[in-house]
């Protein structure tokens, strides 16, 4: 800014300068036949020229004046840049509603909840993101318990066991009590090798169906395999960690008071009795946290298998390559369409207004017509390289949030809006990328950070309207008569309101300049118009300009 002052007292150096210098007046016309006949206007001869006013007026405070000038080129400097937002949030709201809210719409039909690609996570949550997948499960073979307990895993498994139990060295999983030799016959307390997962909750698991895995391999795995009594098994069934205990926690109650019964007379104790005792007691003694403990270290090694034998299969690869290249060939045409409306709606928009202030051209209206038609044409054909790279950039964003998808839904399962939302969020993201990395000439590594950063809460705001879409849409839905449209009218209107609260967004981070991007454009606007000015003077007093004095 000290630089600017400086041009401004340079500039009125120069025009003090010019005022001192000879110079031509202009006076009135005199009459060519009688020119002594009339008086010279003498206050008009010594009347100050505008360069002697303007000299004295700048000998009373140089400071003041430039200030005062500085701010009149600032403010405008500012109001064409208020101008400018005005403009962007019109093409903004034109390209939200026909983009996003528009053609993104129309391509959201074929969204689906879960996403396209089967994932482990999602058919275990009875979601599936294709009919075959779900025909498959629906239509698996019947359990064979014996499949599951004849397997070799399993019978060299139950060896060990009963090697350890002989040996004195076995415990039971589930209570930590040691089962000895003595047990061996004991029908209650004898050692029982358990499927921790039960094998028949193995077998009618969707991941394995969609592993393609065989139940008998699968329950066999090593962690799923533990020892624990006859009678705890017998309790446990197909039951889950979670669910045994709190049964068992449920029948405390009941159990306790059936022990101190029989504890009370064991002298008298009957067969059926003491073998009802030691039922009661080692279902007693399970402790909750040990159940809990092995289940999620025996899913843990089923999960791993699962996993592994499906998201490594071809048929994975090929269904998330599938989707992948349809998700951005859709995405790319959607955005080149996109360049093509929005281009339409703003040339269209433009001739109707220059038809509301200079009125008709052509003898008639459909001549009119014609020939504004042939404009608007003339100006989407003009954009065709910008169609082509929406299609490169969509088709990129696509295959990007087709993959996020499925890697998001291997975790969760994703709302069949969560898919334009990702699509429409990475599309901005890419831009806001694609400018850090690549920037356009003549564009500072600070003004493409500026640039990147209003592009991200433009992001963040549209994803945010797509969320508010679906619950405007859901009370539109609930006034009569509107249960047609309430879907589009849903996307217009708050298509309209997240580009217009873009536009403000973006218009308060040009204002929070945070990366002083702002004022630096402002300084050298302000540089140039004094450059412009100074450059005037110079011109002036070079080529001994004449000088009009006022009347």
């Amino acid at each position: 800014m000290n630089d600017a002052v400086a041009r401004f007292q340079q500039r009125r150096q120069l025009q003090q300068a010019a005022a001192k210098r000879s110079r031509l007046v202009a006076l009135p016309a005199l009459d060519a036949k009688h020119p002594l006949a009339q008086s010279l206007d003498q206050a008009f001869i010594d009347a100050p020229s505008l360069a002697e006013l303007e000299a004295a007026e700048h000998g009373a405070d140089v400071g003041a004046q430039a200030r005062a000038l500085l701010a009149e080129l600032a403010d405008g400097h500012h109001q064409q840049r208020f101008d400018a937002m005005l403009n962007d949030m019109r093409g903004a709201v034109l390209h939200t509603v026909a983009g996003a809210f528009g053609l993104g719409k129309l391509a959201s039909a074929y969204d689906r909840e879960g996403g396209a690609v089967d994932t482990v996570h999602n058919v275990r949550q009875g979601v599936f993101a294709t009919d075959g997948e779900r025909q498959r499960f629906d239509g698996r073979d019947a359990y064979d318990t014996t499949a599951a307990h004849s397997h070799k895993t399993y019978k060299d498994a139950n060896a060990a066991m009963k090697r350890q139990r002989d040996a004195g060295t076995l415990v039971d999983s589930y209570t930590g009590q040691a089962i000895g030799a003595h047990h061996k016959n004991d029908a209650q307390l004898g050692a029982s090798l358990d499927h921790v997962v039960a094998a028949k909750n193995v077998h009618d698991d969707a991941g394995r169906v969609l592993a393609g895995l065989d139940t008998a391999n699968l329950a066999n795995v090593e962690d799923n395999l533990t020892a624990t009594t006859r009678t705890v098994n017998s309790k446990k069934r197909t039951l889950r960690a979670a669910e045994l205990s709190d049964r068992l926690a449920h029948e405390t109650g009941v159990r306790q008071a059936r022990l101190a019964e029989l504890d009370a007379r064991k002298a008298s104790w009957t067969d059926k009795e003491r073998k009802e005792h030691a039922k009661l007691k080692a279902q007693d003694t399970v402790d909750g946290q040990r159940l809990l403990d092995k289940e999620r270290k025996a899913q843990a090694a089923i999960d791993g298998e699962v996993n592994r034998a499906y998201y490594t299969s071809g048929k994975f690869v090929r269904a998330a390559a599938t989707a992948g290249v349809t998700e951005g060939a859709r995405m790319g045409v959607q955005q080149a369409i996109g360049v093509v409306v929005v281009e339409f709606l703003a040339a269209a928009l433009a001739e109707v207004k220059d038809l509301y202030r200079n009125g008709r051209s052509e003898a008639t209206f459909m001549a009119e017509i014609g020939v504004r038609l042939r404009r608007v044409g003339e100006r989407i054909a003009g954009k065709w390289k910008n169609a082509l790279a929406g299609m490169r950039d969509g088709f990129i964003a696509g295959l990007l949030s087709s993959i996020a998808t499925t890697l998001i839904n291997t975790f969760v399962t994703t709302a069949q809006r969560a898919g334009r939302m990702i699509r429409e969020g990475l599309m901005s993201l890419l831009r806001a990328v694609k400018l850090l990395l690549v920037q356009p000439e003549g564009m500072t590594r600070q003004e493409a950070m500026h640039e990147a950063s209003k592009i991200l809460v433009g992001t963040a705001i549209l994803v945010g309207g797509l969320a508010l879409e679906e619950v405007v849409s859901k009370q539109l839905a609930l006034v009569p008569g509107l249960g047609v449209v309430a879907e589009a009218g849903a996307a217009a209107v708050v298509g309209a309101v997240t580009a217009i609260a873009t536009g403000f967004a973006v218009y308060l981070i040009d204002k929070a300049d945070l990366f002083n991007v702002n004022e630096a454009k402002r300084t050298a606007a302000i540089g140039r118009a004094l450059d412009e000015r100074l450059a005037a003077s110079l011109l002036a007093l070079e080529s001994g300009a004449v000088s009009w004095p006022h009347a």
